[in-house]
């Protein structure tokens, strides 16, 4: 017996419009809800702004395949309007909960972390366990790594930088060397005095700008150095040392650094990252 249900043109073009992908689970088509899904993520993932021509896309689609929809098909259990709202509400649960506690993707803005990372690149950032128990997740962070946190002095900004320093290390900063004295927590005579943060020179961009290779403790990578700017140390962040010789860290705080070490708003210039700001750690760029 044939099945006389036909999706509505007028609903098709509405989840079109607001939630673009479900509009094909509502026509009875998996194929192109499964196309349309990873087309969605994709381009949400690489360059938001075209999501856009899926606003237009979508409606057409899906009110061209209700009007040409076959009534001799089997109408599965999601083609329904309230089954293909609540198929969209738990799968954006699903992916809310998925960038919010476990990982999401930042796209680069600015220039401070060249060469590592250029304005328009994309990172892909672990969260997981920052929220939940930011303490224990923070203690797991080594020199060298990159961070996405909260700016503290404006925490609905989210920046990306280096770790430097950890708690209880103290940072020199001079002719732009990094001078470090890693925390010592046993008071003994074994503990370190400053040690110069190695770098080598790689590459001399143009007649300024030279790219380093720098080591911190096992972490390697490229900073960029112009030789034309000098140290802005009238606009340091008041260090906490005797004769303003550097940043000694505090407890449950991280110093950072951009890449772009003369083209850098960083820990230099506004203090220590809190460990409740920090979002999560970058595991992959492109």
């Amino acid at each position: 017996m044939n099945n006389t249900w036909k999706p509505k043109g007028w609903i098709a073009i509405l989840f079109g419009l607001f939630l673009q992908p479900f509009a094909f689970l509502y026509v009875n088509n998996i194929l192109f809800f499964t196309i349309y899904f990873f087309l969605f993520v994709g381009i949400a993932i690489t360059h938001a702004p075209l999501l856009l021509i899926l606003v237009f896309v979508c409606p057409a689609h899906a009110f061209w395949l209700a009007r040409k929809y076959n009534t001799n098909k089997k109408r599965m259990w999601y083609a329904n309007g309230w089954r293909t709202l609540l198929c969209a509400v738990f799968t954006s649960a699903l992916i809310l909960s998925f960038r919010t506690f476990f990982f999401d993707f930042f796209q680069i803005p600015a220039s401070s972390m060249f060469p590592t990372l250029n304005p328009g690149n994309h990172v892909m950032v672990n969260k997981w366990g920052y929220k939940l128990s930011p303490e224990n997740t923070a203690a797991t962070l080594k020199r060298g790594e990159i961070i996405v946190f909260s700016y503290p002095p404006k925490p609905e900004i989210t920046y990306l930088k280096r770790i430097i320093g950890l708690p209880g290390d103290t940072i020199v900063y001079r002719d732009k060397n990094i001078y470090l004295k890693k925390a010592c927590h046993n008071n003994s005579a074994e503990c370190s005095d400053f040690e110069l943060l190695p770098k080598e020179k790689s590459q001399q961009i143009d007649d300024i700008n030279s790219l380093y290779i720098e080591n911190n403790g096992s972490e390697q990578y490229q900073i960029l150095l112009n030789s034309s700017r000098r140290d802005l140390t009238n606009r340091y962040f008041a260090p906490n040392t005797p004769q303003h010789e550097g940043w000694t860290v505090p407890d449950g705080h991280f110093f950072v650094m951009g890449d772009n070490r003369d083209n850098s708003a960083d820990s230099r210039y506004w203090g220590f990252v809190p460990q409740q700001n920090i979002i999560g750690t970058v595991i992959y760029n492109w």
